[in-house]
C-alpha cells in the first residue's frame, strides 16, 4: 500500500512542481505495473501512465481525502487506458456466439493454482502478453480489477456475452502456455 503524505497532495493542488515529481516518484512503479497489465508494450504503458497522471494533477482538488490516494489515482489511470482503447477503436473484433452450445463452455472454470505457485508476476504477464490484444484487456478487467461481465462490457462499448467469451477463450489460451512442463520454455523464450 503506498502512503502519500497530505503535505505533498496539497503542495501538488498548489502547483509545486517539486510535490508533483515527488507524488510521479511515489506511483510511478505501481501504477506502470498496472498499465503494464493493459498493453502491448513499454512506450505505451508510459504514455497512458503520463496520461493518467496528467489528469490526477488536473483532478486533484476532487479528492477529498476520502479513501486511499492510491486507490483512487489507479481508478483514473485504468479509466484513462479503457478511454484510450475506446477512441483507438482496435477492439472492433466480432464475435458471433452461437448462444445455447458457446454459452455452456463459459462455465468451466481453468485452475491456474499451479501458475501462482510456480511463477513471478513478471513472467505471469508476459505470457498474458501473448493474448489478443482485446482478450488481455477484458481478462486483466476481470482477473486484476474483479469487475463483472456487465461493467466491462459497459466500459469496453461490447456485449457482456463477449466479454464472457473473452475470458473464457483467454483462461483456455493460458491453461495451454502455463502447463508446466511449458513454462520455464516461453518465460526464457518471452
Amino acid at each position: 500500500m503506498i502512503i502519500i503524505d497530505p503535505t505533498i497532495i496539497e503542495g501538488c493542488i498548489r502547483g509545486e512542481r517539486r510535490a508533483q515529481h515527488t507524488l510521479y516518484q511515489a506511483c510511478y512503479v505501481p501504477l506502470m505495473k498496472v498499465c503494464r497489465q493493459y498493453t502491448t508494450d513499454d512506450q505505451e504503458a508510459a504514455a497512458y501512465l503520463n496520461e493518467g497522471f496528467l489528469k490526477v494533477f488536473t483532478h486533484l482538488e476532487k479528492w477529498k481525502g476520502e479513501g486511499a490516494f492510491y486507490a483512487w489515482a489507479k481508478r483514473i489511470v485504468i479509466n484513462t487506458i479503457i478511454d484510450g482503447f475506446r477512441k483507438s477503436r482496435k477492439y472492433k473484433e466480432m464475435v458471433h456466439l452461437k448462444e445455447d452450445q458457446d454459452m455452456k463452455a463459459f462455465d468451466v472454470r481453468v485452475d491456474l493454482n499451479w501458475a501462482d505457485q510456480h511463477m513471478d508476476a513478471e513472467s505471469l504477464l508476459v505470457v498474458v502478453r501473448r493474448l489478443p490484444e482485446m482478450s488481455a484487456k477484458v481478462f486483466n478487467l476481470f482477473a486484476s480489477e474483479g469487475m463483472d461481465y456487465r461493467e466491462i462490457g459497459g466500459l469496453l462499448g461490447i456485449h457482456e456475452n463477449t466479454a464472457k467469451w473473452h475470458v473464457f477463450q483467454a483462461r483456455k489460451k493460458l491453461k495451454e502456455w502455463i502447463h508446466p512442463s511449458t513454462v520455464k520454455q516461453e518465460v526464457t523464450n518471452g
